[in-house]
């Protein structure tokens, strides 16, 4: 009897089909993960927000860290009036939540304190824009002493609205007072 399927054909070896296939899923995997906007992270340091000082001598930098599934920054200040301009960081923050790009700096109109707030950070405490965004750290540069309201910044003392009294940052800090019927803090539709 003949047999008519032809040449025998050279079998590859079954360790390089899984190799491949391992390969392809690896491939696949990594860009259905990035195609997540909340997964996504900057494989090195990115400056995503900043702002100058109203006396324009300090610019103030929120530097997002490489990392993964959590979210870290740094707060740095520039002087413009140092030849060398060193960069120095004033606060690295604990696990935070995304999207990046939902909080701002607040400069007071003499340039001597320096305000984060935002929409998605973990805070301790409940002083908050009438905005909607959480007051998540004050600094006041000339002395360098920094508070923070991170639910996990063990590190730095809690401020609340009283620490604000007589900081002049112009029409862009507006507190909320909370409510009995709100305990949360948070702000309702109604209060913006």
């Amino acid at each position: 009897m003949h047999d008519d399927t032809g040449p025998e054909r050279p079998r590859r070896p079954k360790w390089a089909i899984w190799i491949l296939v391992a390969l392809v899923g690896l491939l696949l995997a990594c860009g259905w993960i990035r195609s997540f906007p909340f997964l996504r992270s900057p494989r090195r340091e990115e400056t995503t927000t900043t702002l100058l000082s109203p006396d324009e001598r300090t610019l103030a930098l929120l530097v997002e860290l490489p990392g993964f599934l959590d979210r870290n920054f740094d707060v740095r200040l520039r002087r413009r009036d140092d030849p060398k301009l060193v960069t120095e960081t004033i606060f690295s923050s604990p696990d935070e939540g995304r999207p990046v790009g939902s909080e701002r700096f607040i400069w007071s109109l003499d340039g001597e304190w320096l305000l984060l707030v935002g929409r998605h950070f973990c805070v301790k405490g409940s002083c908050r824009l009438t905005s909607g965004e959480d007051v998540y750290l004050l600094c006041n540069v000339p002395t360098g002493t920094t508070w923070s309201n991170a639910a996990q910044a063990a590190d730095y003392e809690p401020f609340g609205a009283e620490k604000l009294v007589g900081i002049d940052f112009g029409q862009s800090v507006k507190l909320h007072k909370p409510t009995s019927a709100d305990t949360s803090g948070r702000s309702t539709p109604d209060d913006r």
